[in-house]
C-alpha cells in the first residue's frame, strides 16, 4: 500500500492561502517584460528598471536583442540535434558526423 504525504491542517491553509493569493495576483505585459528583462539581465537589470535607472528605449532594445541571441541558441541546439539524429540515422555515422561539424570545429580552434 503507497504512503501518502501527511499534511498537517496549519500546512494546509499555509497552502490554501498560498493559492488564493496567487489567484489575486494578475500579471500584466509590464510584468512580464521586467521579468523578461531579469532572465537576461538578473536582479539588477530588474532593480534598475524598477528604479527608473534605465530608460525604456534602452531597456527595449536590450530586450530585443536579447531575445535574437536567444534565436541563435535555439537555431544552434536545433542544428546540433539534427546532425546528431542525422548522423545516427546513416551508414557511416562517425564521418557523417565530421562532415557536419568541420566548421565547427574550424571556428573553435585559436586564430594563432
Amino acid at each position: 500500500m503507497p504512503k501518502y504525504l501527511d499534511i498537517k491542517p496549519e500546512d494546509l491553509k499555509k497552502v490554501n492561502n498560498n493559492r488564493s493569493n496567487r489567484e489575486a495576483i494578475v500579471i500584466d505585459d509590464y510584468h512580464l517584460f521586467i521579468a523578461e528583462f531579469g532572465k537576461h539581465y538578473g536582479w539588477g537589470g530588474v532593480r534598475a528598471i524598477l528604479d527608473n535607472e534605465i530608460d525604456t528605449d534602452t531597456a527595449t532594445w536590450l530586450i530585443l536583442a536579447a531575445r535574437k541571441i536567444d534565436s541563435r541558441y535555439a537555431f544552434s541546439d536545433a542544428r546540433a540535434s539534427l546532425i546528431g539524429a542525422s548522423s545516427a540515422q546513416s551508414k557511416k555515422p562517425s564521418q557523417v558526423f565530421k562532415k557536419a561539424t568541420a566548421d565547427l570545429v574550424r571556428d573553435m580552434k585559436a586564430d594563432i
